[in-house]
């Protein structure tokens, strides 16, 4: 234990981080826990998550997602180790592992979701267009073509994307406002199911914001 720990809290940290430094020898914390080995049942549901030989070209492990208030104690947990690297190295950073917070499959949703609102950007970019810019006229007639619209709601839309009047719209005001909470009311109005469509949140997975 002590010569792979450095403690059990930030306090017992702080002295081998500090003694570390001194050295020159740039310490790096992980977090490691261990179920109760006494929980059978606990450890043989941990087990029942990971599959020794997954189907072809997927991960060495797959783990499976257990619920949401599992998450929210993995919060918790990471919140503490932030805490903890900044007590004992305030100039450190904390390395977090995302699935643990959330569904992976969910996640991996969000994921692509950023890309296709990239993608949808693109389409509605001239051949010939600058970088991350498109204009007011522009603009309108894509929306036309993907989406179910009246004027009333374009011209609200376009608006919001230029509130400074500058006739252009940029990418970023356009995927600051396709958020995962805005997005289904943009994709609803879709007039064919499209990539960016199908990985719409339910009202459902936005609650778990």
């Amino acid at each position: 234990f002590r010569h792979f720990c450095a403690g059990e809290d930030r306090h017992d940290m702080k002295p081998v981080i500090e003694m570390l430094q001194k050295n020159n020898i740039g310490p790096i914390l992980d977090y490691a826990a261990e179920n109760d080995s006494a929980d059978s049942s606990e450890s043989a549901a941990g087990l029942q998550g990971i599959f020794s030989q997954p189907p072809f070209n997927q991960p060495a492990r797959v783990y499976d997602y257990k619920s949401e208030e599992e998450c929210d104690r993995h919060v918790s947990i990471f919140q503490e180790c932030i805490h903890s690297v900044h007590d004992v190295s305030p100039v450190g950073f904390s390395a977090l592992k995302v699935t643990a917070l959330g569904n992976p499959e969910l996640l991996e949703r969000m994921s692509t979701m950023i890309v296709e609102v990239k993608n949808l950007f693109a389409k509605f970019q001239p051949e010939n267009g600058s970088g991350g810019l498109i204009s007011r006229e522009e603009f309108a007639q894509c929306y036309r073509q993907h989406f179910h619209v009246d004027d009333n709601h374009l011209e609200a839309v376009i608006e919001s994307l230029d509130p400074n009047d500058t006739g252009v719209v940029d990418f970023i005001s356009f995927a600051e406002m396709l958020t995962p909470y805005n997005l289904p009311s943009f994709t609803f109005k879709c007039k064919s199911i499209g990539p960016l469509a199908r990985v719409t949140p339910s009202s459902d997975e936005i609650v778990l914001r």
